[in-house]
């Protein structure tokens, strides 16, 4: 799993700064990336195994004169890299508010030269105790990428896109991304914005993920493709607000087997039987408990889910027991009306050790997609819509939404609901018995 690149970004040390080198270079100035936006593509191959596409934006709203070099982290084996570069807007600065129709920007992007460095990124992955690093050199100004000219334009866009089959152990995977490239240098900016959607097939599951060794939160639902065919989206947001990411982000991926723990013990036995049958029937889309029954994705609980219950019963992921289970949210957006349906307001309401929330989302009519994703943070819970859009229509509609996170331990939360313009239309105190 190789996951690796995201933070590279932040990788734009130039050179290749590492003070232990033998020659080493003068820190650069700061320089600023507000945002990145990344999308990964998990796809079973003919061999076995899981292969990814991934594709990510990293939009820098600063970028000194004196840095003529970006470093990035890439899986060992990856193949089919490809770097482009645009110019944002003079003076461009990032607002949250702005995120759903930051791909309506339409930057123009020429392809960069890459190549790469005598520098292994490290990592907390046994397997990879060093990942290799790719580098890139700006242009600006009157010259075109062909002149090579070392330098960079104040704002800009790079785009990178790569391919690596993940890091198998066993019948399990490990996704990797380096996220955590600020470990490099302190100094670099004071806020940042990740978000990262791996769509998988939906036979597959995020069992737990994490920042190196910490638990992260993310979100799950199915989505179907072009094709029809149902997919598991896994949406993860993380948020920096007072220096750079310094861990990297560490998933682990399984196939249906762990999906048959229906009540995420960390093992398959006759009670996930019994969960599952007790379901039988009901709707995924608005019963938590239905929804962790579907163990196939296919939005039914039905005899299908009992029998690949029964198919893996005894089996038991080969995953550290200390790990508490992780905090998930399962949800669905239904189909959007041009009229505001009544009975439905903004709200999350405690269920036992889990929280239920509710709203419509105001958006576009021709949406690229709506999503939702957590952030825990001690005992702060924040619900963060995310839709986006790159052509829109002439119209406004309403998207129902209504979705499941849990287990919390005992206590009490501050939890808001954040729209995606980046207002909190919710805040309130729950508590957790």
């Amino acid at each position: 799993m190789k996951l690796v690149k995201c933070c590279v970004l932040t990788v734009l040390i130039m050179v290749l700064c590492s003070a232990a080198q033998a020659n080493p270079i003068p820190w650069p100035l700061p320089a600023s990336m507000p945002l990145e936006d990344m999308y990964a593509f998990l796809d079973e191959i003919d061999s076995g195994g899981l292969r990814e596409t991934f594709y990510g934006d990293y939009y820098f709203s600063y970028i000194p004169d004196d840095l003529y070099m970006m470093k990035y982290p890439v899986p060992p084996d990856t193949d089919g890299i490809s770097v482009v570069m645009g110019k944002l807007p003079d003076g461009w600065q990032f607002d949250p508010a702005s995120l759903p129709f930051i791909h309506e920007m339409g930057i123009p992007k020429d392809p960069l030269h890459w190549y790469y460095i005598r520098e292994l990124y490290p990592t907390v992955v046994p397997e990879w105790p060093g990942i290799p690093m790719i580098a890139w050199r700006g242009w600006c100004g009157d010259a075109t990428p062909s002149e090579a000219v070392p330098c960079f334009p104040k704002q800009a866009l790079f785009s990178v896109k790569y391919q690596h089959d993940l890091l198998r152990r066993g019948r399990n995977y490990v996704y990797f991304y380096a996220l955590g490239t600020g470990k490099y240098y302190e100094t670099y900016q004071k806020q940042a914005i990740s978000f990262l959607d791996i769509s998988m097939p939906a036979h597959c599951n995020m069992d737990r993920l994490f920042l190196d060794h910490t638990p992260h939160p993310y979100a799950v639902t199915t989505e179907r493709d072009a094709n029809g065919r149902p997919r598991s989206i896994v949406s993860i947001y993380a948020a920096a607000q007072f220096g750079p990411f310094t861990k990297d982000l560490i998933g682990y991926v399984r196939p249906w087997y762990v999906t048959a723990d229906a009540n995420f013990d960390d093992a398959t036995n006759i009670l996930d039987l019994i969960a599952v049958r007790n379901q039988l029937g009901r709707d995924p889309a608005t019963d938590a408990a239905a929804s962790d029954a579907d163990v196939d994705g296919d939005g039914r609980v039905t005899v299908t889910d009992l029998i690949i219950v029964r198919n893996h019963l005894g089996e038991k992921p080969d995953v550290d027991a200390a790990c508490p289970p992780q905090i998930r949210l399962r949800y669905r957006v239904a189909s959007c009306g041009s009229t505001q349906p009544p009975g439905i307001k903004p709200d999350v309401l405690p269920w036992g050790r889990r929280m239920i929330v509710t709203d419509q989302i105001q958006f576009n009519c021709c949406k690229e997609y709506i999503r939702m994703t957590i952030v825990v943070n001690g005992n702060r819970v924040i619900f963060r819509e995310k839709a986006m859009e790159s052509a829109p229509c002439d119209c406004i509609c309403w998207y129902p939404m209504k979705g499941t996170a849990g287990p919390f331990a005992p206590g009490t939360y501050q939890v808001e609901l954040v729209d995606p313009y980046g207002q909190t239309k919710l805040s309130r105190t729950i508590t957790i018995y």
